[in-house]
């Protein structure tokens, strides 16, 4: 399953498996064992009148997940919501009827899921506010985006690009410290430092979504969100890249024109 995909409904009879917070794979499954649902207090009293077969009823659901990777066993609690949506089926006589199906919506994972693999040097409080961000993806799309836009506000403070600056008032004789927005901050690390000169433009987004999310009457969806987790995951893979550099690697082979020869050391051993 895609990465963001996680809060799409699913049938209890579907395969549902999520990549798992523990070790990464797609390997955390839905145990159907655990998997409780009940009708909302409201959903009873449209029951007693219109019946099963409506799509009017409301369901809470909770249930675990665990991970199939024997080397991670990792279990995740689930929590959500569901309702009663009528869809098309096919009897043992292979005719198409409409039958009533309960699809569930995941609002909470705990441990909550990972939406974008952060680097294992990512600073501390950017990887919290990361997570608190992850907690609230299915919540609320716009607190997670003020979290990820928090996030971004310490990765500057972590290069050292200053929050505050000392100011004049008119009419004062003292100057009084004054908090730099995060919009003038991105423009100080562009022009102090070459690296984040090319991820100008990808900071500027995740604050404007960021600032979208503060807003009591944001519009920011599911899918806003989801493009600020990918601009971050872009920005702290080129801060924090790990692996093999590959650019470097191109150019050490283009300079030797292949495989650079090793020379053969020889060392004299005798011969009982």
């Amino acid at each position: 399953m895609d990465k963001f995909s996680f809060g799409k409904p699913f049938k209890l009879n579907d395969y549902v498996i999520y990549p798992c917070p523990g070790c990464g794979r797609s390997s955390l499954k839905l145990d159907k064992e655990t998997f409780n649902a009940r009708v909302t207090g409201e959903s009873h009293s449209i029951i007693e009148f219109l019946g099963f077969e409506t799509e009017l009823i409301k369901e809470v659901f909770t249930s675990v997940l665990v991970c199939e990777n024997h080397e991670c066993e990792e279990v995740v609690v689930c929590s959500g919501t569901g309702h009663v949506e009528m869809d098309i089926a096919v009897n043992e006589r292979g005719e198409q009827i409409q039958e009533y199906f309960s699809y569930y919506t995941p609002k909470v994972f705990i441990p909550t899921l990972q939406y974008i693999d952060i680097p294992t040097e990512c600073p501390s409080e950017v990887c919290e506010n990361l997570q608190e961000a992850f907690s609230l993806t299915l919540l609320s799309p716009g607190s997670a985006a003020n979290k990820v836009r928090a996030a971004i506000e310490n990765l500057l403070s972590e290069y050292n690009i200053p929050k505050y600056k000392l100011v004049k008032p008119k009419g004062k004789a003292k100057r009084e410290r004054r908090l730099i927005s995060l919009h003038e901050r991105i423009a100080i690390a562009a022009h102090r430092k070459k690296i984040f000169e090319k991820l100008n433009e990808l900071l500027f987004a995740v604050k404007w979504l960021g600032n979208e999310g503060s807003h009591a009457t944001s519009g920011l969806t599911q899918s806003d969100l989801f493009d600020a987790y990918r601009l971050t995951e872009h920005i702290l893979n080129a801060l924090y890249p790990s692996g093999v550099d590959l650019q470097k690697r191109a150019r050490e082979i283009v300079k030797n024109k292949g495989v650079k020869k090793q020379k053969k050391k020889f060392s004299r051993t005798s011969t009982v």
